[in-house]
Protein backbone atom coordinates (compact mmCIF):
# COMPACT_ATOMS: atom_id res chain seq x y z
CA UNK A 1 0.00 0.00 0.00
CA UNK A 2 0.98 3.62 -0.41
CA UNK A 3 2.36 5.00 2.85
CA UNK A 4 1.71 8.53 4.10
CA UNK A 5 3.32 10.57 6.84
CA UNK A 6 0.45 9.47 9.13
CA UNK A 7 1.30 5.81 8.49
CA UNK A 8 4.87 6.56 9.46
CA UNK A 9 3.74 8.18 12.72
CA UNK A 10 1.77 5.03 13.58
CA UNK A 11 4.84 2.86 12.97
CA UNK A 12 6.91 5.09 15.23
CA UNK A 13 4.35 4.69 18.04
CA UNK A 14 4.40 0.91 17.64
CA UNK A 15 8.19 0.86 17.87
CA UNK A 16 8.13 3.07 20.94
CA UNK A 17 5.73 0.70 22.70
CA UNK A 18 7.80 -2.34 21.73
CA UNK A 19 11.05 -0.75 22.89
CA UNK A 20 9.56 0.10 26.30
CA UNK A 21 9.15 -3.62 26.97
CA UNK A 22 12.83 -4.40 26.29
CA UNK A 23 14.72 -1.08 26.14
CA UNK A 24 18.26 -2.44 26.47
CA UNK A 25 17.82 -6.06 25.42
CA UNK A 26 17.97 -7.81 22.02
CA UNK A 27 14.34 -7.13 21.12
CA UNK A 28 14.64 -3.43 21.89
CA UNK A 29 17.88 -3.31 19.91
CA UNK A 30 16.12 -5.00 16.97
CA UNK A 31 13.32 -2.41 17.14
CA UNK A 32 15.80 0.47 17.17
CA UNK A 33 17.54 -1.11 14.19
CA UNK A 34 14.37 -1.46 12.12
CA UNK A 35 13.35 2.09 13.03
CA UNK A 36 16.68 3.46 11.79
CA UNK A 37 16.32 1.49 8.54
CA UNK A 38 12.88 3.02 7.95
CA UNK A 39 14.37 6.46 8.59
CA UNK A 40 17.14 5.76 6.08
CA UNK A 41 19.90 5.97 8.73
CA UNK A 42 21.67 2.78 7.69
CA UNK A 43 25.03 3.45 9.40
CA UNK A 44 23.37 3.99 12.77
CA UNK A 45 21.95 0.46 12.67
CA UNK A 46 25.39 -1.13 12.83
CA UNK A 47 26.40 1.18 15.67
CA UNK A 48 23.32 0.28 17.73
CA UNK A 49 23.81 -3.47 17.26
CA UNK A 50 27.56 -3.38 17.87
CA UNK A 51 27.08 -1.41 21.07
CA UNK A 52 24.68 -4.06 22.35
CA UNK A 53 26.81 -7.04 21.25
CA UNK A 54 29.79 -5.60 23.12
CA UNK A 55 27.80 -5.90 26.36
CA UNK A 56 26.65 -9.55 26.10
CA UNK A 57 28.47 -12.77 26.82
CA UNK A 58 25.59 -15.27 26.61
CA UNK A 59 24.50 -16.22 23.10
CA UNK A 60 20.82 -16.85 22.34
CA UNK A 61 18.51 -17.00 19.29
CA UNK A 62 17.80 -13.32 19.84
CA UNK A 63 21.49 -12.57 19.27
CA UNK A 64 21.30 -14.53 16.02
CA UNK A 65 18.52 -12.16 14.96
CA UNK A 66 20.82 -9.18 15.44
CA UNK A 67 23.56 -10.78 13.34
CA UNK A 68 20.93 -11.42 10.66
CA UNK A 69 19.99 -7.74 10.71
CA UNK A 70 23.70 -6.84 10.42
CA UNK A 71 23.91 -9.06 7.33
CA UNK A 72 21.02 -7.18 5.75
CA UNK A 73 22.75 -3.88 6.45
CA UNK A 74 25.95 -5.18 4.86
CA UNK A 75 23.85 -6.18 1.88
CA UNK A 76 22.46 -2.65 1.64
CA UNK A 77 26.08 -1.46 1.53
CA UNK A 78 26.93 -4.00 -1.20
CA UNK A 79 29.34 -5.78 1.15
CA UNK A 80 28.56 -9.46 0.51
CA UNK A 81 31.65 -10.75 2.32
CA UNK A 82 30.67 -9.08 5.61
CA UNK A 83 27.08 -10.24 5.14
CA UNK A 84 28.30 -13.84 4.82
CA UNK A 85 30.41 -13.47 7.96
CA UNK A 86 27.45 -12.17 9.99
CA UNK A 87 25.19 -14.97 8.75
CA UNK A 88 27.74 -17.64 9.59
CA UNK A 89 28.00 -16.24 13.12
CA UNK A 90 24.21 -16.33 13.35
CA UNK A 91 24.13 -19.95 12.15
CA UNK A 92 26.57 -20.99 14.88
CA UNK A 93 24.11 -19.61 17.41
CA UNK A 94 20.85 -20.80 15.80
CA UNK A 95 21.62 -23.50 13.24
CA UNK A 96 17.97 -24.49 12.73
CA UNK A 97 16.92 -21.08 11.33
CA UNK A 98 16.57 -21.94 7.64
CA UNK A 99 16.41 -18.33 6.50
CA UNK A 100 20.05 -17.89 7.44
CA UNK A 101 21.12 -20.55 4.94
CA UNK A 102 19.02 -19.06 2.13
CA UNK A 103 20.33 -15.56 2.82
CA UNK A 104 23.92 -16.76 2.90
CA UNK A 105 23.41 -18.58 -0.41
CA UNK A 106 22.22 -15.30 -1.95
CA UNK A 107 25.31 -13.45 -0.75
CA UNK A 108 27.64 -16.31 -1.76
CA UNK A 109 26.16 -15.98 -5.25
CA UNK A 110 26.74 -12.22 -5.24
CA UNK A 111 30.32 -12.81 -4.07
CA UNK A 112 30.86 -15.11 -7.08
CA UNK A 113 31.09 -18.17 -4.82
CA UNK A 114 28.62 -20.09 -6.98
CA UNK A 115 29.50 -23.59 -5.75
CA UNK A 116 29.03 -22.53 -2.12
CA UNK A 117 25.66 -21.02 -3.00
CA UNK A 118 24.53 -24.23 -4.73
CA UNK A 119 25.63 -26.32 -1.73
CA UNK A 120 23.55 -24.14 0.60
CA UNK A 121 20.46 -24.23 -1.62
CA UNK A 122 20.79 -28.00 -1.89
CA UNK A 123 21.10 -28.27 1.90
CA UNK A 124 17.95 -26.19 2.39
CA UNK A 125 15.85 -28.12 -0.13
CA UNK A 126 16.94 -31.43 1.40
CA UNK A 127 15.89 -30.16 4.81
CA UNK A 128 12.66 -28.63 3.48
CA UNK A 129 11.59 -29.90 0.02
CA UNK A 130 8.83 -27.26 -0.03
CA UNK A 131 11.12 -24.25 0.39
CA UNK A 132 10.09 -22.47 -2.80
CA UNK A 133 12.36 -19.43 -2.36
CA UNK A 134 15.40 -21.72 -2.25
CA UNK A 135 14.23 -23.69 -5.29
CA UNK A 136 13.56 -20.61 -7.41
CA UNK A 137 16.80 -18.91 -6.36
CA UNK A 138 18.75 -22.08 -7.10
CA UNK A 139 17.02 -22.40 -10.47
CA UNK A 140 17.95 -18.83 -11.39
CA UNK A 141 21.58 -19.55 -10.51
CA UNK A 142 21.59 -22.74 -12.61
CA UNK A 143 20.13 -20.88 -15.61
CA UNK A 144 22.22 -17.74 -15.38
CA UNK A 145 25.61 -19.01 -14.19
CA UNK A 146 25.82 -22.63 -15.34
CA UNK A 147 23.30 -22.83 -18.23
CA UNK A 148 21.97 -26.08 -16.79
CA UNK A 149 18.58 -25.50 -18.38
CA UNK A 150 16.92 -28.83 -17.56
CA UNK A 151 17.78 -28.56 -13.88
CA UNK A 152 16.81 -24.89 -13.86
CA UNK A 153 13.42 -25.63 -15.44
CA UNK A 154 12.71 -28.32 -12.87
CA UNK A 155 13.60 -26.08 -9.94
CA UNK A 156 11.86 -22.98 -11.31
CA UNK A 157 8.61 -24.68 -12.28
CA UNK A 158 8.45 -26.49 -8.95
CA UNK A 159 9.19 -23.37 -6.91
CA UNK A 160 6.97 -20.98 -8.86
CA UNK A 161 3.97 -23.33 -8.72
CA UNK A 162 4.51 -24.38 -5.12
CA UNK A 163 2.86 -21.47 -3.31
CA UNK A 164 3.18 -17.79 -2.46
CA UNK A 165 6.58 -16.21 -3.07
CA UNK A 166 8.03 -12.74 -2.45
CA UNK A 167 7.33 -10.75 -5.64
CA UNK A 168 11.02 -9.98 -6.16
CA UNK A 169 11.96 -13.67 -6.16
CA UNK A 170 9.00 -14.66 -8.31
CA UNK A 171 9.64 -11.94 -10.93
CA UNK A 172 13.27 -12.98 -11.30
CA UNK A 173 12.19 -16.61 -11.53
CA UNK A 174 9.74 -15.91 -14.34
CA UNK A 175 12.41 -13.93 -16.16
CA UNK A 176 14.73 -16.94 -16.04
CA UNK A 177 11.90 -19.15 -17.31
CA UNK A 178 11.23 -16.74 -20.16
CA UNK A 179 14.91 -16.77 -21.14
CA UNK A 180 15.03 -20.56 -21.18
CA UNK A 181 11.82 -20.94 -23.19
CA UNK A 182 13.01 -18.29 -25.66
CA UNK A 183 16.27 -20.20 -26.17
CA UNK A 184 14.30 -23.42 -26.70
CA UNK A 185 12.05 -21.78 -29.30
CA UNK A 186 8.94 -22.16 -27.10
CA UNK A 187 7.73 -18.65 -27.80
CA UNK A 188 4.24 -18.87 -26.31
CA UNK A 189 5.64 -20.12 -23.01
CA UNK A 190 8.34 -17.45 -23.11
CA UNK A 191 5.72 -14.71 -23.57
CA UNK A 192 3.55 -16.10 -20.76
CA UNK A 193 6.51 -16.24 -18.37
CA UNK A 194 7.68 -12.74 -19.34
CA UNK A 195 4.17 -11.33 -18.79
CA UNK A 196 4.04 -12.89 -15.32
CA UNK A 197 7.39 -11.26 -14.60
CA UNK A 198 6.04 -7.89 -15.74
CA UNK A 199 2.96 -8.25 -13.51
CA UNK A 200 5.37 -8.40 -10.58
CA UNK A 201 7.90 -5.83 -11.86
CA UNK A 202 6.22 -3.50 -14.31
CA UNK A 203 9.43 -1.79 -15.44
CA UNK A 204 11.43 -4.94 -16.22
CA UNK A 205 12.92 -3.87 -19.54
CA UNK A 206 14.31 -7.30 -20.37
CA UNK A 207 10.93 -9.03 -20.03
CA UNK A 208 9.19 -6.30 -21.99
CA UNK A 209 11.78 -6.79 -24.71
CA UNK A 210 11.11 -10.54 -24.82
CA UNK A 211 7.38 -9.95 -25.14
CA UNK A 212 7.90 -7.37 -27.90
CA UNK A 213 10.40 -9.49 -29.85
CA UNK A 214 8.08 -12.50 -29.79
CA UNK A 215 5.00 -10.57 -30.90
CA UNK A 216 3.09 -10.32 -27.63
CA UNK A 217 3.23 -6.53 -27.26
CA UNK A 218 -0.60 -6.18 -27.27
CA UNK A 219 -0.71 -8.04 -23.95
CA UNK A 220 1.37 -5.42 -22.12
CA UNK A 221 -0.67 -3.41 -19.62
CA UNK A 222 0.12 -0.20 -17.70
CA UNK A 223 0.49 -0.50 -13.91
CA UNK A 224 -1.32 1.48 -11.21
CA UNK A 225 0.74 3.73 -8.90
CA UNK A 226 -0.02 1.52 -5.88
CA UNK A 227 1.38 -1.48 -7.75
CA UNK A 228 4.59 0.41 -8.45
CA UNK A 229 5.03 1.32 -4.78
CA UNK A 230 4.44 -2.24 -3.60
CA UNK A 231 6.89 -3.63 -6.16
CA UNK A 232 9.41 -0.92 -5.26
CA UNK A 233 9.18 -1.91 -1.60
CA UNK A 234 9.93 -5.53 -2.49
CA UNK A 235 12.97 -4.55 -4.55
CA UNK A 236 14.21 -2.28 -1.76
CA UNK A 237 13.99 -5.15 0.73
CA UNK A 238 16.04 -7.33 -1.62
CA UNK A 239 18.70 -4.62 -2.02
CA UNK A 240 17.94 -3.88 -5.68
CA UNK A 241 17.87 -0.09 -5.31
CA UNK A 242 18.12 0.65 -9.03
CA UNK A 243 14.91 -1.26 -9.71
CA UNK A 244 13.27 0.16 -6.58
CA UNK A 245 13.94 3.81 -7.43
CA UNK A 246 12.53 3.28 -10.94
CA UNK A 247 9.27 1.92 -9.47
CA UNK A 248 9.02 4.77 -6.94
CA UNK A 249 9.62 7.37 -9.64
CA UNK A 250 6.90 5.84 -11.82
CA UNK A 251 4.48 5.91 -8.88
CA UNK A 252 5.27 9.56 -8.10
CA UNK A 253 4.80 10.61 -11.71
CA UNK A 254 1.30 9.12 -11.54
CA UNK A 255 0.58 10.71 -8.16
CA UNK A 256 2.75 13.86 -7.61
CA UNK A 257 1.12 14.49 -4.22
CA UNK A 258 2.65 11.37 -2.66
CA UNK A 259 5.64 12.80 -0.81
CA UNK A 260 6.51 9.52 0.92
CA UNK A 261 7.11 7.71 -2.35
CA UNK A 262 9.33 10.57 -3.55
CA UNK A 263 11.26 10.23 -0.28
CA UNK A 264 11.68 6.53 -0.98
CA UNK A 265 13.06 7.34 -4.42
CA UNK A 266 15.49 9.82 -2.86
CA UNK A 267 16.68 7.23 -0.35
CA UNK A 268 17.34 4.67 -3.09
CA UNK A 269 19.20 7.22 -5.20
CA UNK A 270 21.39 8.11 -2.22
CA UNK A 271 22.19 4.44 -1.65
CA UNK A 272 23.39 4.07 -5.26
CA UNK A 273 25.58 7.17 -4.94
CA UNK A 274 23.40 9.48 -7.03
CA UNK A 275 23.65 12.39 -4.58
CA UNK A 276 22.48 15.34 -6.74
CA UNK A 277 19.44 13.43 -8.04
CA UNK A 278 18.67 12.20 -4.50
CA UNK A 279 18.61 15.81 -3.25
CA UNK A 280 16.28 16.79 -6.09
CA UNK A 281 13.87 13.98 -5.19
CA UNK A 282 14.08 14.97 -1.53
CA UNK A 283 13.00 18.45 -2.57
CA UNK A 284 10.06 16.95 -4.50
CA UNK A 285 9.07 14.96 -1.42
CA UNK A 286 9.01 18.03 0.83
CA UNK A 287 7.05 20.09 -1.72
CA UNK A 288 4.49 17.29 -2.09
CA UNK A 289 4.14 16.64 1.67
CA UNK A 290 5.53 19.40 3.95
CA UNK A 291 4.73 17.24 7.03
CA UNK A 292 7.71 15.05 6.10
CA UNK A 293 10.01 17.77 7.45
Amino acid sequence: TVQSSKDKQILVKVFQLAMKGDPVGPFGTACYSVYYVLEGHIKEVGNVINAFLNTVSELSPQIALLYEIKSEISGLENDSISAIDHLQKARKIWDKWIKLYVSEAKFQDLAQQKASAVNLYELVTRSNPNHNVAKVSWGILEEKSYRHYDRALSLLNSGLSGGKLPPVVASKGYYSLARIYQKQGLHDRAIQSALKCIELHSLNIECRQIVTELGGVKALKPMKPTDNVYIGDQFFKSGDYIAAQAEYKAAFESNPKDGVVAMKAANCLWLINQGPEAIEWLRKAIVADPELT
